[in-house]
C-alpha cells in the first residue's frame, strides 16, 4: 500500500542529507531555489514544508522523485517514475488553485487527457473557442463526460465532429434535447 501523508521531519532530514551529498550549505540551497537560508532551515528542522513549486526545484535539483521527497525516503514501495505524469498533476493543481485558464492554454498539449477533463471541470470553462481547442486532445469519451457534467447543450454541437455517435446520442438524452433541428445539426457534424 502506498503510504498517503507526508512527515514534514522526515521531508527536512530527507532534503538535508541530500543537501549535505552534494556539498551544499543551507546559503547555496537557499540561492539555488531562491528562497531564504531560514526557509532551508525550516525545511530541514520539520517546521515547515516547501510549496509544490520548490519541492518540483527541489527533486529537479537533486534528481529525485517529488515523492521521495514528500516521504523522506529513498525507498517507496510504488514510486511515480514517469516525469510526465508529475508535471500534467503539477500543472493541473496550480491551474485549478489559481484559477488559470491562460495556463492551461499554453500547457494542454503536455498535460493528460484526465488532467485537461478535470481543469475544464473545476473551472467550468463553457468558452465555445476554449473549449474546442482543450477537445483536440480529449477523446469522445472524455468530451462526453465534460458536457454532461457542466450540461453544455449550447457546445455539443461544436465538439461533436470530435465524437463518436454513441457518446453524441448519451448526451443528447442526458442533456434532455429534443429540438430535431438541433439534434440533426449535431449529427451532420460527425
Amino acid at each position: 500500500m502506498y503510504p498517503t501523508k507526508s512527515d514534514p521531519v522526515k521531508t527536512g532530514s530527507y532534503i538535508s542529507m541530500l543537501r549535505q551529498k552534494r556539498e551544499m550549505t543551507q546559503f547555496a540551497l537557499a540561492t539555488a531555489l531562491q528562497v531564504s537560508h531560514q526557509a532551508v532551515s525550516k525545511w530541514e528542522t520539520g517546521s515547515s514544508l516547501p510549496d509544490i513549486d520548490i519541492l518540483l526545484a527541489i527533486a529537479n535539483l537533486f534528481e529525485v522523485n517529488i515523492d521521495n521527497l514528500l516521504l523522506g525516503s529513498d525507498k517507496i514501495e510504488d514510486p511515480i517514475t514517469d516525469d510526465k505524469l508529475l508535471y500534467s498533476q503539477t500543472i493541473a493543481c496550480k491551474i485549478k488553485t489559481h484559477n488559470d485558464v491562460s495556463l492551461l492554454l499554453e500547457a494542454y498539449e503536455e498535460m493528460r487527457e484526465e488532467d485537461i477533463t478535470d481543469c475544464i471541470q473545476t473551472l467550468c470553462i463553457s468558452e465555445p473557442d476554449i473549449f474546442q481547442k482543450l477537445c483536440t486532445k480529449l477523446s469522445s469519451n472524455k468530451i462526453r463526460q465534460v458536457v454532461k457534467t457542466l450540461r453544455l447543450s449550447s457546445i455539443l454541437p461544436i465538439v461533436a465532429c470530435k465524437m463518436n455517435r454513441e457518446d453524441i446520442t448519451d448526451c443528447i438524452q442526458s442533456l434532455g434535447i429534443h429540438d430535431f433541428n438541433v439534434i440533426n445539426t449535431i449529427y451532420k457534424e460527425v
